[in-house]
């Protein structure tokens, strides 16, 4: 009933979100293509950056993953810090260059406190900060969990990084989900990392920003959080959204995404995501303030 009432109206689809932002039962999963316009590599550009400095072929294996095995083997110690240069080496963190990413600046304001809800929870499967420096910027305090246990703080926003955290400025994991190893062992059913992010998505709505929703990892948690979701007792719910684009969709495609909760949100291009969280935000908004008579709230309503 639900999926019908989705497909019907794209405005639907909004209007859906927007409530869920309200009750702060969203949690936003983050992917590669989040970093990449503040000139942190794609994942490609990261492997044969790490090939050229450990001096291993690039084309020696077809697998990415074992190419990082590889470089980790060449590297030994210095692995970690050589894979934190690689990512940051055209990073520029200043205010100015990071506040003028219109993608970042809609995520902030999913996130930072409004009294229209927020998003309390991320996953974000990048290694690294820029989402976190963001907020800091901004007077707002993230929690960053990329083991289990951790020590909690009284922060504004879980962000967790179940593979891995190399923060620019503060120190590294000693361990990074890169390589082939560290990857096959990253789907650990044991792994408290991700029984604490799936624990956390049993009673959320997941949006998916800058994921193809394919990775092995995050397919897993889809799978896992399918079977006990709030949405099988719950039929007004679903497990969760991602934005993927009409042109490259297929219908096989489509159905293997509703067969694990999750509703495609079709859009022509990457560039209309800030926009579409934008309306979210005002939309919730809205609906917050429903009773209002306020004419400014008739003035978003029209944008």
């Amino acid at each position: 009933m639900k999926w019908q009432f989705l497909k019907s109206d794209p405005d639907n689809v909004i209007d859906y979100i927007a409530d869920e932002l309200i009750n702060s039962r969203l949690m936003i999963v983050l992917g590669s293509g989040i970093s990449l316009a503040l000139n942190i590599p794609s994942w490609d550009k990261l492997v044969e950056e790490m090939c050229n400095l450990a001096g291993v072929e690039y084309g020696a294996s077809n697998d990415k993953y074992v190419l990082m095995k590889y470089c980790k083997a060449k590297l030994g110690s210095n692995y970690i810090s050589t894979v934190k240069d690689v990512l940051y080496a055209r990073y520029n963190p200043q205010l100015k260059e990071i506040a003028g990413n219109e993608l970042l600046v809609a995520l902030g304001a999913l996130i930072i406190g409004s009294k229209r809800g927020k998003a309390t929870n991320v996953i974000t499967y990048n290694y690294d900060d820029v989402l976190e420096t963001y907020l800091l910027y901004h007077g707002y305090m993230p929690n960053v969990i990329s083991q289990v246990p951790y020590v909690k703080i009284d922060a504004d926003v879980q962000v967790y990084h179940p593979h891995g955290y190399l923060p620019k400025y503060f120190g590294e994991d000693s361990k990074i989900v890169l390589d082939q190893d560290s990857y096959s062992d990253s789907g650990n059913i044991l792994d408290p990392i991700y029984r604490e992010i799936e624990s956390a998505a049993l009673s959320s709505t997941l949006l998916m920003i800058g994921t193809s929703g394919e990775d092995n990892n995050i397919n897993s948690l889809l799978v896992n959080v399918k079977k006990s979701h709030i949405s099988n007792s719950d039929v007004s719910r679903i497990v969760g959204f991602i934005f993927k684009l009409d042109s490259d969709l297929k219908d096989y495609e489509e159905n293997a995404f509703k067969e694990k909760g999750i509703f495609c949100i079709r859009i022509t291009d990457y560039s209309e995501i800030p926009n579409y969280i934008s309306k979210i935000c005002r939309k919730a908004l809205l609906k917050f303030y429903s009773d209002s008579d306020n004419f400014l709230f008739s003035e978003i309503d029209k944008s």
